[in-house]
Formats: structure tokens, C-alpha cells, sequence
């Protein structure tokens, strides 16, 4: 299946938008054009690139999503993306911490105004989760902000795919202090 076909299929699964289709066949090209793709994966690699420009974009892709979607082992999607990553000259954006509050709580089917809440705790948590990822300090303010509503650690780590004990040591990192 071509990298096109394949890309459109994952996105449609998941009911991405077109710009992210879009930017991500663009990416595609460069290391087309690069001759990056020779002797790799083809649906592997335009996965990753699925992956990086949705940070790129600001849009809170889960990598447990395009998974699903895309049936790539996780360790060869990350190593893809690392590989990108290192061999394009990408401008450095991260998600913001916000959208995945919002995505986050609406997968653990929380109210807006739970998220809200989670959203008001990110200065708080930011200062002391300085060299954790946006999408880990999301999980840590929605616990610190839902957990009286019965959120556990362990539904967080379900729905982020993360590690129990990573979501668990980070919370425990931010209460510490």
C-alpha cells in the first residue's frame, strides 16, 4: 500500500483533519526527497510522521491511538519518530499542556468543568514538574484537581498509555514539594 493510502487510512480511523493529512505527506516528501525511506518501513515511517507533525500542530494525537489505528509496534513508531526527528530539520513545538487536559478528560468522560479545574493547576504543577512532558504534567493536574471524583491513577495511565508507576512517581514528585 502506498505511503499515501496508508496514511489516509489511519487518518480516517481516527477522523483526523485535513491539514494534519496534509503537513504529514509534506513531511513524507522531505524525507523522500531526502532518501531517508530507503530500507525502512513505509507504514512505520509515515505513522511517525503522523506522530510529529501533530505535535507540530498543536493537535493532542495519543501515540496508543495511532497504534491502534495503524497496527505499528510502539518501539518501532518511537524509534521512527526519533529518526525523523533527528534527520529533518523540525521547528521545536510541543503540544500544549491544556489540550491534553481537555483531551484527557474527555476520554475519562469528565465534565468541562473538571477539566477546568485540571487547567488551573498547570502553573503550579509546571514549576515543580520542570523536565516532565506537557502530557505528563496533564495527567498530574487532573489527578491533583479530579482525583476526589474518584479518577485513580490507574484509569489516567489506561487512557494516556503511560506506566502506572510513571503517572504514580510523578504525582508523588509534585506532591512532595
Amino acid at each position: 500500500m502506498p505511503a499515501y493510502e496508508e496514511l489516509r487510512s489511519t487518518c480516517n480511523e481516527l477522523g483526523l483533519p485535513e491539514r494534519l493529512f496534509q503537513n504529514t505527506i509534506k513531511l513524507y516528501k522531505q524525507l523522500m526527497l531526502k532518501q531517508l525511506t530507503q530500507g525502512r518501513s513505509r507504514k512505520e515511517l509515515v505513522n511517525a510522521c503522523l506522530l510529529v507533525v501533530s505535535e507540530l500542530l498543536n493537535y493532542p494525537l495519543l501515540l496508543k491511538e495511532v497504534i491502534k489505528a495503524s497496527g505499528v509496534e510502539k518501539k518501532r513508531l518511537l524509534r521512527c519518530k526519533s529518526f525523523i526527528k533527528q534527520n529533518v530539520d523540525l521547528p521545536r513545538k510541543q503540544v500544549d499542556t491544556s489540550f491534553y487536559i481537555t483531551r484527557l478528560c474527555y476520554e475519562l468522560g469528565l465534565a468541562e468543568s473538571e477539566a477546568s479545574k485540571a487547567i488551573k493547576k498547570i502553573k503550579e504543577v509546571e514549576k515543580k514538574l520542570v523536565n516532565k512532558t506537557n502530557k505528563t504534567k496533564a495527567l498530574v493536574c487532573i489527578y491533583l484537581a479530579c482525583s476526589d471524583q474518584g479518577v485513580s491513577i490507574r484509569d489516567l495511565a489506561r487512557v494516556s498509555g503511560m506506566s502506572i508507576s510513571h503517572v504514580w512517581k510523578s504525582v508523588k514528585e509534585c506532591q512532595d514539594e
